[in-house]
């Protein structure tokens, strides 16, 4: 979803670059490297932040924060991973490609639904497949 400081970029349309998980990264923060973006001049007050939270670092390229990600950050926030797509960000290895696409708010709670449903299918699933070992 499109970020608190996304206005604060010309273009802040992530959808149409696609990215490089850097070597340095962890469980703290993916660094995601590619066509810089263009940051915007001036000092941001430090704003909180949470796993998923994708900022624009003063070099131009993305940080991607992840689940031992600090909790107040002070680079703008362009984008935000969706809490249906958050166990994608540990999977992510270095070398590997990265795009994204903007969603509304409608479309998020939809893929969480779809998950959340998805899951309690392959759980019961599994329940019952798991009687036959008992």
């Amino acid at each position: 979803m499109v970020g608190p400081e996304a206005h604060l970029f010309r273009d802040h349309a992530l959808h149409s670059l696609v990215f490089t998980v850097d070597q340095s990264s962890n469980r703290m923060g993916i660094r995601l490297s590619g066509a810089p973006i263009s940051v915007p001049r001036g000092e941001m007050l430090s704003e909180p932040v949470c796993p998923g939270t994708i900022q624009v670092a003063k070099d131009g390229n993305l940080l991607l924060l992840g689940v031992e990600g600090q909790t107040i950050g002070g680079y703008p926030r362009v984008a935000q991973v969706i809490r249906s797509d958050l166990h994608k960000i540990g999977q992510l290895r270095p070398g590997q490609k990265v795009s994204f696409e903007y969603v509304s708010l409608e479309q998020a709670g939809i893929l969480w639904d779809r998950l959340q449903s998805e899951l309690g299918s392959f759980c019961m699933r599994l329940n019952v497949a798991s009687t036959d070992f008992l």
